[in-house]
């Protein structure tokens, strides 16, 4: 029995040294520009932000100061940005002209190299029609489903920004302390998700599914909000873009295929670059959800199940057990009943001052509530 516990234990010995671990120790790094502008109709000004790339561990973002920014348009004109911020260059003499139909290319210049993205199209964008919501079969989560206009003229691929708010409540109220806030409002904004129509009949979105909504989350708890603003891509655009958000959520690694397209539509002939110019047309709607816009029996989480209120006897001899508790607990008040004096605490600073999360407790200005 020894010499076979022996012989097993010598066994798992062997086997462990077996597997080494690869560390790959990459020496050379190569600095590389990185270059990311957009251009949209909405009447706000371009936007392009050059940078150099980091290391994937340590690394620092390197803001690139002092390039020559200009887009030229395809009737022609040639229009110079600023530096507004060190490595952020816009437009700040009037209003950028944007035009559907038209074409635009960016050109940076900086330390004797010259950056150049293809001609841009700005492809209109079909006009939202409805934002639905859905209950799932499983009621585990709620569907926001987008339609939009068919229009044969229209961009097949596009960006949108989903700007998500939501009111909440923190539920317990202190009779004595000063600080009780109650009511805040979160916010959240996802800038990469992705869609297009390629594979449709039709040109247009019909009940396209942008995200869910799971019931475990306390956004649908009191009142929720979304703005959904959709810009039109190229198919060039759309593809970078989609290698962008599958690095962003996987972190990448060493044995993924790198696409060819990973350096988006901005070439130089004797400097690496990786980047991408991107001209939309933007369309946007929002639209609210209140609880009682769903089913009643919708069990939904209100964020704050672990918040309670719990009393201990307190005397005058008992101040050491008090002070005691506010160095782990959060002391509400101190209370007297026909039972006694007690002392009430909560363990979580949050369950009675809602900005505790880092939220404000005023509502954004264009907060509309329910009539």
């Amino acid at each position: 029995m020894i010499k076979q516990l022996f012989l097993h234990i010598s066994l798992l010995l062997v086997l462990s040294t077996c597997v080494k671990p690869y560390d790959p120790k990459i020496d050379k790094y190569e600095r590389v520009i990185v270059i990311d502008g957009i251009l949209t109709d909405d009447g706000n000004p371009p936007i392009v932000n050059i940078t150099y790339s980091s290391k994937v561990e340590g690394g620092k973002k390197e803001m690139v100061s002092n390039a020559v920014v200009s887009i030229l348009t395809s009737n022609g004109q040639t229009y110079n940005l600023t530096e507004k911020n060190k490595g952020t260059y816009t437009y700040t003499q009037s209003m950028f002209p944007v035009i559907i139909g038209d074409s635009y290319q960016l050109v940076v210049e900086h330390e004797g190299h010259v950056f150049k993205s293809t001609m841009e199209k700005l492809i209109p964008s079909s006009p939202v029609t409805d934002i639905a919501f859905h209950v799932k079969n499983d009621s585990k989560g709620v569907d926001l489903l987008l339609s939009t206009k068919e229009i044969d003229s229209a961009s097949r691929y596009y960006v949108w920004k989903l700007t998500e708010t939501w009111k909440f409540r923190s539920p317990i109220f202190s009779t004595t302390r000063s600080v009780n806030k109650e009511i805040c409002y979160a916010s959240t904004r996802d800038e990469l998700t992705l869609g297009t129509t390629d594979l449709f009949s039709q040109n247009c979105f019909k009940n396209y599914q942008l995200l869910t909504i799971p019931t475990s989350s306390p956004k649908l708890y009191y009142r929720y909000s979304i703005l959904v603003e959709q810009l039109s891509i190229s198919r060039n655009s759309y593809m970078y873009l989609s290698y962008v958000k599958k690095t962003n959520e996987t972190g990448g690694s060493l044995f993924d295929p790198i696409p060819a397209n990973m350096n988006g539509n901005i070439t130089c002939e004797k400097a690496p670059v990786i980047g991408n110019f991107q001209v939309s047309s933007l369309k946007s709607k929002r639209i609210y959800i209140d609880r009682t816009d769903l089913p009643s029996d919708l069990n939904i989480s209100s964020g704050m199940e672990d918040c309670s209120l719990k009393d201990i006897p307190f005397t005058q001899s008992q101040k050491r057990t008090r002070d005691s508790l506010r160095q782990i607990m959060v002391v509400m008040d101190t209370i007297s009943d026909i039972n006694g004096v007690f002392v009430r605490f909560t363990a979580k600073e949050r369950c009675f001052d809602c900005t505790a999360t880092g939220s404000p407790n005023t509502p954004p200005l264009w907060w509309e509530e329910k009539k």
